[in-house]
């Protein structure tokens, strides 16, 4: 969603913001006075700093429980093919 401006401040910076169990991602921005700005349901509101690292402990949290899980994949299929490799079928 490009802005290049935001209540009539310049925008200098975009980025994508993970919204953890919404319907959809969302946008912020960092506008040239140096205040932050979220989209919340398509509605764009001024974000304090501690909303700023809420939606980056979300996305941290996404993440590494996404890793977890593709861990424990890996973990398991290596176990298939060494048990397939020694010939256990069970």
């Amino acid at each position: 969603m490009k802005r290049t401006e935001i209540d009539g401040q310049k925008v200098v910076h975009e980025f994508k913001v993970l919204w953890h169990l919404w319907e959809g991602d969302g946008w912020g921005w960092i506008t040239e006075d140096g205040r932050a700005w979220l989209t919340n349901h398509g509605r764009v509101h001024e974000a304090e700093t501690s909303e700023l690292l809420d939606r980056m402990a979300e996305a941290l949290s996404s993440v590494t429980a996404i890793h977890e899980a593709l861990t424990l994949l890996a973990k398991h299929r290596e176990e298939k093919d060494d048990a397939a490799a020694a010939g256990d079928t069970g």
